[in-house]
């Protein structure tokens, strides 16, 4: 899963098109799908608050030698979506959807 976000990340980067208002639409996909994406969600929210914060966001990329900090700080600013300072799980829809 970690290239898949690696590769999203990058395009978000690249190709900064912001979100819409609302997310994406779950009536193509299967509730295990949906309850897998949640887990991994979870996984991430590494102080258990159900959104991920920069620096959640850096660790779960930290991987990636292609995504520099900087790259990563963009791509948090275009997936939040309300400016919140935090990644939603709706919001985080659109990084792996």
């Amino acid at each position: 899963m970690l290239g898949v976000l690696i590769v999203v990340a990058q395009l978000a980067v690249t190709h900064p098109i912001k979100p819409s208002a609302s997310a994406p639409s779950a009536s193509g996909r299967s509730r295990h799908n949906i309850e897998a994406i949640r887990r991994a969600f979870d996984a991430e929210d590494k102080n258990g608050d159900e959104e991920l914060t920069l620096e959640e966001l850096t660790n779960l990329l930290a991987g990636s030698n292609t995504l520099t900090a900087d790259r990563v700080a963009v791509l948090f600013q275009w997936l939040d979506e309300d400016q919140n300072g935090t990644i939603s799980f709706k919001e985080y829809l659109y990084l792996v959807a």
